[in-house]
């Protein structure tokens, strides 16, 4: 093997390990623009549960759960990325249900891929959860199998709602008018 060849060879082999691993630790580093799910493929076909993959401002992705048990990701307008976690079985691989009912009463959130929150809904059901506007907060609408919703503001850490109302209510503050139930 000619000298050039060897070192040019030589370069690449200590160059691999970097290329592989692009992306890692990017979510450190780079501000997510969207996320969205890789559907479970175990699941029927209607059911958008899965992974979360985020895709960051430069256009790069990267997958940021494995367990298959996410759904209805988001990104706050401060680059925090959430989204609903479904409960599993005992074993790790099988949602969790209540009948025909999956259970997904909690929202992730991260931050630069560190979770900084774990919020737990009222009910076990969530039926839409959203960041505010300024993107300070979290506003989840969750629900029993039969009976009203409660809506709840929570902050961007673990810890109980800082307010809580019921969806039927009239005169709903403002974080709360979008998850009303209707008349």
């Amino acid at each position: 093997m000619k000298k050039e060849t060897y070192i040019a060879f030589s370069f690449l082999i200590w160059l691999a390990p970097f290329l592989l691993a692009q992306n890692e630790g990017a979510e450190k580093v780079k501000l997510p623009a969207q996320a969205a799910i890789v559907r479970n493929q175990a699941l029927p076909p209607e059911d958008e549960i899965g992974n979360v993959i985020v895709t960051y401002s430069d256009g790069t992705t990267d997958t940021w759960t494995l367990r298959g048990n996410c759904a209805e990701p988001k990104v706050s307008a401060r680059g925090v990325v959430g989204w609903e976690l479904y409960k599993l079985e005992a074993n790790g691989k099988t949602l969790s249900r209540y009948g025909s009912l999956y259970i997904n009463d909690h929202v992730v959130l991260c931050d630069h891929g560190k979770v900084i929150a774990n919020l737990a809904s009222a009910k076990p059901f969530i039926e839409a959860w959203d960041f505010t506007k300024d993107g300070r907060q979290v506003v989840i609408k969750s629900r029993g199998a039969h009976g009203p919703a409660v809506i709840e503001l929570f902050s961007l850490r673990s810890g109980p709602p800082e307010a809580s109302v019921q969806a039927y209510d009239k005169n709903l503050p403002e974080w709360a008018t979008a998850y009303a139930d209707a008349d």
